[in-house]
């Protein structure tokens, strides 16, 4: 079970999120880690006068939708999942409007289905397309939550997941909320196909399966470069491939990256984001600067 003062400090960045009128406020944590014990307190000492409590996942955009509105104070009645969204938003720009924010709480965030979290992008990017959000999402999950929100189908509100807290994270410090991490965002042909968060102190993409970042393309080298973290920059590193690195369409062998650089790899494009307070440096290892090239032979290499 996490410590009470973990617990004590997520209900503080909960706080806060609110009162700085963000549309997410993301806590993460082990199934023992008292997310649900954490809700249940936010909510009993929180001044939040419209709320919608999920604690149990549906698949089900109409579903989800209803539930909501349900909460409300809305009757059950026949309408398009469009009519409701609809009458979600007028329903909460009213609110804001009489300085009353709707909260809309989702448990165990991870596990409800595609189209529902599809639903609740389209909320907030409609909520905030009118001006500052009148509806703010409190999602609660598992490991597994951080991977779907850095997921490309997320990629409509990325900029407004990166501020989370963790419960099991013994560097966040009680109120602080964890920091976002860099990324690459994958795209090819100009589309966004993956995002990969570089917490790991070596990254390694290549062509083959077991990469950190695998890259199906004949043009890639089995490993053909390494990200490596070290206390000034985020490096790329190429790892003798047969067709080349290149960063901003320059042919690079080591290179440090900056917020919105290009690495190209075969097809691929990888932009590097580095999001404002990012944490750096990643964890580094303790085998010291030279072992970054050395990681693996010629033949190891070799495409």
């Amino acid at each position: 079970m996490t410590e009470p003062g973990r617990i004590v400090g997520a209900q503080d960045y909960l706080q806060q999120a609110l009162s700085a009128g963000l549309p997410f406020a993301i806590v993460t944590g082990s199934a023992e880690s008292g997310k649900s014990m954490l809700i249940r307190r936010f909510l009993q000492s929180s001044e939040v006068t419209h709320c919608a409590h999920l604690a149990a996942a549906t698949g089900d955009q109409r579903s989800f939708l209803e539930r909501v509105l349900e909460q409300l104070g809305f009757e059950p009645f026949e309408s398009s999942c469009d009519e409701l969204r609809k009458l979600l938003n007028v329903f909460a720009r009213h609110e804001i409007s009489q300085g009353r924010r709707t909260v809309i709480v989702l448990e165990d965030a991870q596990d409800f289905g595609p189209r529902v979290l599809a639903t609740v992008q389209q909320i907030v990017t409609e909520d905030t397309d009118d001006g500052p959000p009148a509806i703010s999402f409190i999602l609660t999950g598992g490991p597994d939550l951080d991977r779907i929100l850095d997921s490309a189908g997320m990629a409509a509100v990325a900029e407004l997941t990166q501020h989370r807290y963790c419960l099991d994270d013994p560097e966040t410090e009680p109120g602080e909320a964890a920091l976002p991490r860099p990324k690459l965002e994958i795209m090819v042909s100009g589309a966004q196909v993956d995002r990969f968060t570089l917490d790991q102190p070596r990254v390694m993409i290549g062509r083959h399966e077991r990469n950190d970042v695998s890259l199906d393309n004949r043009f890639v080298s089995r490993h053909h470069a390494l990200l490596v973290s070290r206390e000034d920059a985020i490096y790329v590193v190429d790892l003798q491939s047969t067709n080349g690195t290149f960063v901003n369409a320059s042919p690079v062998t080591r290179h440090p990256l900056r917020d919105g650089d290009v690495i190209q790899i075969g097809n691929y494009r990888l932009r590097y984001c580095e999001p404002d307070g990012a944490q750096r440096p990643m964890p580094t290892d303790e085998t010291g600067d030279h072992a970054d090239t050395n990681v693996m032979g010629p033949q190891a290499m070799a495409s």
